[in-house]
């Protein structure tokens, strides 16, 4: 009887075993699986974060270059404001000395003319 009880004890152990060891490795693989849904849980978030901020930097960077080109172009547009000026006081610095330039010359002539006419 007695070695028979060991024997029932020692087969009872063994199973007991077994069924820990299945329970260990199933309870196992649902932290593994816990852990990989966590893993591509924590990845989308990340992902999704980054998104974000790659489109806010992106719109960041283009109000800036709006800027950089809006006062490009408002430098631009100044200094051709400005050169259309220097020629206009060009212009009419040259207009001035051409005119100024006639007149004594008509001035000469009629001087001429008027002694001829003096001298007959």
């Amino acid at each position: 009887y007695s070695k028979m009880k060991r024997a029932c004890i020692k087969i009872q152990a063994v199973i007991r075993m077994m069924i820990a060891y299945n329970t260990r490795n199933k309870l196992n693989m649902e932290i593994v699986n816990a852990i990989e849904i966590q893993r591509i849980a924590r990845g989308f978030v990340e992902r999704s974060s980054y998104s974000k901020m790659k489109r806010a930097c992106i719109e960041i960077q283009a109000f800036v270059r709006m800027m950089i080109a809006y006062n490009t172009r408002n430098k631009l547009n100044m200094e051709i404001v400005n050169a259309i000026e220097i020629q206009r006081i060009a212009r009419g610095f040259v207009k001035r000395s051409n005119y100024s330039k006639m007149k004594r010359a008509c001035i000469k002539i009629q001087a001429v003319i008027r002694m001829m006419i003096a001298y007959n």
